[in-house]
């Protein structure tokens, strides 16, 4: 029987990564994402909205959120890598 790679290390990593939290995206938004360039690896819109909603830091008590300029700096940053 030939080796199946999916089948050993990427069905369970997806359903690792599904148990996580994590939402699987289906291959239409993924090329809408991407604008259509498959080279892209980042899908900058959806990272832009996690990043967001996840990311913040507290100072002298209070907890800010990042601001969007902070965001796409940071998405660029990642791009560019």
């Amino acid at each position: 029987m030939a080796y199946n790679e999916f089948i050993d290390s990427q069905l369970p990593a997806l359903n690792l990564l599904q148990k996580l939290g994590f939402n699987l995206v289906d291959e239409e938004q993924i090329f809408k994402e991407k604008e259509g360039i498959l080279s892209n690896v980042i899908l900058e819109d959806i990272l832009f909205k996690q990043l967001k909603k996840i990311n913040s830091f507290e100072f002298k008590g209070e907890s800010f959120k990042f601001s969007a300029s902070n965001i796409r700096a940071a998405v660029n940053a990642l791009k560019n890598v």
